[in-house]
């Protein structure tokens, strides 16, 4: 894992461009053929990634939050929503609701979340890699693999995969 790290942490910014435009270019490729090399490599990613050794998404990146997740979250919190929206949220240039702090004040100290169990849709389904039409993705995996060590491990062993 450590190796995985620190070739992310070397390299991600310096890459960055370059894997975008690979990204891009996948959508000339057969989208279900994608979809499959991308779900495999997600899967091995986080088999040797340990995200608690990392949590950069969570000090770095505003999840968007829905009504179910601010219902689930207060009830949760046993607060209320409104209360909930006074102290954790905020709205976004989009009138979207999201974390009001980064690091999100839900993180832990040792980068466990202390909402697990009801964190938003958006952070149950980051780095989104495993969902169908990973090609459609292509500027958020891209500004993902500067966020994330398991989607820079994803996007640079797909183009060994994908000549």
């Amino acid at each position: 894992m450590e190796k995985i790290i620190k070739s992310w942490k070397a390299n991600a910014a310096k890459n960055e461009e370059d894997n975008f435009w690979f990204i891009k270019s996948l959508k000339m490729e057969d989208p279900d053929i994608v979809d499959s090399i991308a779900k495999e490599l997600h899967e091995e990613a986080f088999k040797k990634i340990d995200c608690l050794k990392c949590g950069n998404c969570c000090k770095i990146s505003k999840p968007l939050l829905l009504k179910e997740d601010i219902t689930r979250i207060a009830d949760f919190l046993k607060i209320s929503e409104v209360v909930l929206k006074e102290k954790y949220l905020e709205k976004n240039e989009w009138d979207e609701w999201t974390m009001n702090a980064l690091p999100c004040p839900f993180l832990a100290t040792d980068n466990s979340c202390k909402i697990y169990a009801v964190r938003p849709k958006d952070c149950q389904e980051f780095p989104h890699t495993n969902k169908d039409g990973f090609a459609s993705r292509s500027y958020g995996h891209s500004a993902n693999t500067v966020v994330c060590p398991a989607v820079f491990y994803i996007v640079e062993n797909m183009q060994d995969r994908i000549k």
